[in-house]
């Protein structure tokens, strides 16, 4: 996918998750944040917003489904995460990349 269309599919895809969720910031992190994504690759974000934590995997899943509606060749993975949680990711953490690297493509 071609930077301009990936633009173009996170801008629909943020329209459409704000249905669901009030994203207080998404991040793309990942092959597509570095420029290094092939046919093969999926879209990693993490939805920063507040949400109840006991719906927390439901909205994920929520969000994830979202993505495949605007693409069915694309694995969305979605994290969702507070803002506290977000700001104490440990290095040790897979999401350590997206506080670390990550580009931040939405905030409110």
């Amino acid at each position: 996918m071609d930077r301009k269309t990936i633009d173009l599919t996170l801008k629909l895809y943020i329209k459409k998750i704000k249905t669901v969720v009030n994203p207080l910031r998404v991040i793309l992190y990942g092959s597509y944040a570095r420029g290094t994504a092939t046919k093969w690759s999926d879209i990693d974000l993490v939805v920063v917003a507040d949400y109840k934590k006991k719906n927390e995997l439901e909205l994920m899943n929520k969000l994830s489904n979202i993505g495949t509606t605007i693409d069915e060749e694309r694995i969305f993975d979605v994290r969702v995460l507070k803002e506290k949680d977000f700001k104490n990711i440990s290095h040790l953490s897979i999401l350590s990349e997206a506080k670390k690297e990550g580009i931040t493509i939405y905030s409110n």
